[in-house]
């Protein structure tokens, strides 16, 4: 009698999921198609299986597009499966959702996978389909490739897309960039405001300047970097490692600082920042590096801050 009584309640609680469900399903696509945009896009394609209006629905996800597979790029660094076939695998996969895509804009474009530059042909379509839906963050974290075969981001794109201009937030990982390219960017895309370039060999100058420039965030991974010079009136954080002569002419808004890199580098990091050094909440520095500097009397060039407070500004 329990088991009978416990039976029909579930079915109960069934109908009224599926009752919810009918009454979601009746509403406007418009609707629909916004309730999607709060969903990732994993979780979007998925509503394609609960009904026939769903199925037709979710190609106007206009979200982030989110191409990341973990557990596939662990299982190719440990060797439990092929990298050539997987690589295929994914690039097929992201062709075909591409190829369903229906909605007119997306918030964001991410790719994590390991690609090389045999894959440029479809990179490149990649980036030009971000690109027409206007999209505002695009990510390429090409990780793990060798630096022998790496793929090199196309600087046409930039040049002649009237797309890129709705760009907030640039990440490249992994990727061939030019200092032409990314000051390109920075000219082209007046509402950006993000920007990580990392493990990029051949980017050896950097000139990040502008009186209009929206840029608050600065992310510099580029050990071969020789020369980064900012004038950047709204950058709030600034973090850099591998630079040897770096100067900040201009941020007054600065306010988070991580350095790393070469003790030179550093040293050159340092004068540049002196001048606003007082004003930072935060401030982060790799001790290895800087054990290798004279560290007493490298503090002392401050004629602002003491070495105590500069020191209570590193460890907080």
């Amino acid at each position: 009698m329990e088991k009978t009584l416990l039976l029909s309640s579930d079915k109960k609680c069934k109908r009224k999921v599926e009752g919810l469900d009918d009454l979601i399903s009746r509403l406007p696509n418009e609707i629909l198609i916004y309730i999607l945009s709060f969903l990732s896009s994993k979780e979007a394609c998925r509503t394609s299986v609960l009904s026939h209006t769903w199925k037709h629905l979710w190609p106007f996800f206009s979200g982030t597009l989110n191409f990341d597979d973990p557990s596939t790029r662990m299982d190719i660094a440990f060797r439990r499966k092929k990298s050539e076939f997987e690589m295929n695998r994914f690039v097929e996969r992201v062709n075909s959702i591409l190829k369903s895509h229906r909605a007119s804009t997306l918030e964001g474009f991410r790719v994590k996978f390991e690609l090389n530059n045999c894959y440029k042909h479809h990179i490149d379509k990649w980036i030009d389909f971000a690109i027409s839906k206007r999209v505002k963050s695009l990510e390429l974290d090409l990780s793990k490739c060798t630096f022998e075969n790496v793929y090199e981001f196309p600087l046409e794109r930039v040049k002649v897309s009237v797309g890129i201009k709705s760009l907030t937030s640039l990440t490249l990982e992994r990727v061939h960039v030019t200092s032409e390219l990314l000051e390109n960017f920075l000219s082209s895309c007046p509402l950006l405001e993000l920007l990580h370039v990392s493990s990029v060999r051949v980017l050896f100058n950097l000139k990040i300047s502008g009186a209009s420039l929206k840029l608050k965030f600065l992310q510099i991974h580029c050990p071969h970097c020789k020369i980064v010079e900012i004038v950047a009136p709204n950058l709030e954080y600034l973090g850099f490692d591998g630079i040897i002569d770096f100067h900040v002419d201009f941020a007054p808004r600065l306010l988070n600082v991580c350095i790393g890199g070469t003790s030179y580098g550093m040293r050159n990091a340092f004068r540049s920042l002196s001048s606003c050094l007082d004003r930072l909440e935060g401030l982060m520095v790799d001790f290895i590096m800087l054990g290798k500097v004279r560290t007493l009397n490298f503090f002392f060039l401050f004629s602002n801050l003491s070495p105590t407070s500069l020191l209570e500004k590193v460890n907080r």
